[in-house]
């Protein structure tokens, strides 16, 4: 191994700041150049065509980085194209190109927390240029850190494509559970033999004692005092209440004038990004509803796991997707939801129902945990590889 030295950043790099160019079109024609603005540069997609005389020029042998907004100090590989003016291209100097992208890789974070400007940040060059660099004396030894790097990652890049993979198959294996659960398929082996009643088509109204929809206000927020939930806590099945918001005694009292919400009682969202989720409310919490959501209590035709679990299936998801559709400003009316289609089989089926998938949500969420773990084990990883690599240890 040669001798390392440590070195400034302005001392490997020079800096050419994007521009927009006069003349951006559609289509690309003699004199112009894919346009590699921020969209671009972030997600591959060249929507434009770039004036070369009037243009910053970037080649592959550039390396890119985010200088303007929320993500400044973020890199990739350069293009051959025009860069925008969020963008700027770093040119190596006396340098192997890959290992200095590598080692700004490492960095992002520290430049993006320490970025300038109180609009709009973007990368201080104080702070970027002052950066010092663990630097092998001889390009080849810095080629071969950067190809010990790429091998590395590569694996670890192959293995997260293959975890990519497990949410949507997850996803689909619970919405299966839940079809089956409310078609009575899940359930069909144990009803053989058994003298049990008809399964029947009730609707939300049927089934609860109590639908209540939310007070049409935004909450007074205060930093302690009781528990006020938003949609952003449901998840399908549960309520994460982790990140908690809170209202004072006298706004928790108006809203809950209507009905004061109880421990399985099921919460139902009904309005905006997070649309049709049902959840329940676990023991020992006491809450008032925020904006955008419903409160159901059951009667006692029926088990509140089971009708959460219907809330949450195929069949009423694919009535809320046809309820929205198209709409600017996606939201269930209230009338619409009493009268969504459950089919309701006898107490006992559903309780054979709720433990049943309560089983094969289990297996589940193990599958789930270890998929997060093995993603956090692989984000160790990598940062391991970086750490190994720029110590001169690879």
């Amino acid at each position: 191994m040669s001798e390392w030295t440590s070195i400034k950043l302005s001392k490997c790099l020079t800096a050419t700041k994007g521009k927009k160019p006069n003349i951006l079109q559609e289509h690309q024609s003699n004199g112009f150049v894919p346009y590699i603005d921020i969209r671009a540069f972030e997600h591959g997609e060249i929507r434009q065509y770039a004036e070369i005389s009037s243009s910053k020029l970037v080649t592959t042998d550039d390396i890119l980085i985010v200088w303007d907004g929320a993500r400044s100090g973020f890199v990739g590989n350069g293009v051959d194209g025009a860069i925008g003016s969020t963008l700027a291209a770093l040119k190596p100097t006396n340098v192997y190109k890959n290992y200095i992208y590598h080692f700004l890789k490492t960095q992002y974070e520290y430049i993006n927390s320490k970025h300038k400007g109180t609009g709009i940040p973007h990368v201080d060059p104080d702070i970027l240029w002052n950066i010092d660099v663990p630097l092998p004396s001889t390009i080849e030894e810095q080629s071969q850190i950067a190809e010990r790097i790429e091998q590395l990652l590569s694996k670890i890049n192959a293995a997260n494509a293959r975890l990519d993979k497990i949410p949507a198959l997850l996803k689909r294996f619970r919405q299966s559970v839940l079809s089956a659960a409310c078609g009575g398929r899940l359930t069909a082996n144990w009803r053989d033999g058994k003298e049990l009643g008809a399964w029947e088509e009730k609707t939300i109204n049927d089934l609860c004692s109590n639908v209540v929809d939310c007070p049409h206000s935004t909450p007074k927020w205060t930093t302690t005092g009781k528990l006020c939930v938003r949609t952003t806590n449901f998840k399908a099945g549960f309520l994460d209440i982790s990140e908690k918001q809170y209202v004072s005694e006298e706004t928790f009292n108006s809203r809950i004038q209507r009905l004061k919400p109880q421990c399985g009682d099921i919460l139902y969202s009904r309005e905006g990004g997070i649309l049709g989720i049902a959840c329940m409310i676990p023991d020992d919490v006491e809450l008032c509803l925020g904006q955008r959501m419903m409160l159901m209590r059951v009667n006692q035709e029926s088990i509140p796991n089971y009708v959460m679990f219907a809330l949450n299936s195929p069949l009423i998801l694919d009535i809320v997707n046809q309820k929205i559709a198209g709409s600017a400003s996606p939201h269930i009316n209230v009338g619409d939801i009493k009268m969504f289609p459950i089919p309701t089989p006898p107490l006992s089926e559903q309780e054979e129902i709720v433990r049943r998938v309560d089983k094969l949500f289990g297996i589940a969420d193990k599958i789930e945990a270890r998929y997060n773990a093995v993603r956090r084990q692989l984000s160790r990883a990598e940062r391991a590889v970086y750490a190994k690599a720029f110590r001169g240890e690879l």
